[in-house]
């Protein structure tokens, strides 16, 4: 397979987007320039354009606002873990092989209470 394991480093971010739509290609650029290999995001809206990583993502089904996702370079030995919606915060999580053993990462969104 061609996914390795990660050495010493990995660069992690997170951003609270307020929608991806008209953003994909600024943060792709973001994430090339930055050499960015995983990126949290909160508040996605909405399916949107691919942006060229693998993504795991967690989209509001009935309503507008919110949603979270995992972009994670292709490279990376990773899958998904299932999460249990908790009230009404959003998460994303993966679990990340590495040479000293697994990594989990999750993206959460908690909404504001109305």
């Amino acid at each position: 397979d061609n996914k390795t394991d990660l050495t010493e480093q990995l660069t992690i971010i997170t951003w609270n987007a307020c929608t991806l739509t008209g953003k994909t290609d600024d943060l792709a650029d973001t994430l090339t320039r930055q050499v960015i290999d995983i990126a949290l995001i909160q508040e996605t809206t909405k399916k949107s354009q691919n942006i060229k990583l693998q993504d795991i993502r967690k989209d509001r089904l009935n309503n507008q606002g919110g949603g979270t996702a995992i972009l994670i370079k292709r490279s990376i030995k990773h899958h998904e873990i299932n999460t249990t919606p908790q009230n009404q915060i959003e998460t994303a999580a993966i679990q990340v092989k590495t040479k000293h053993g697994p990594i989990n990462i999750i993206s959460t969104y908690n909404p504001p209470q109305k």
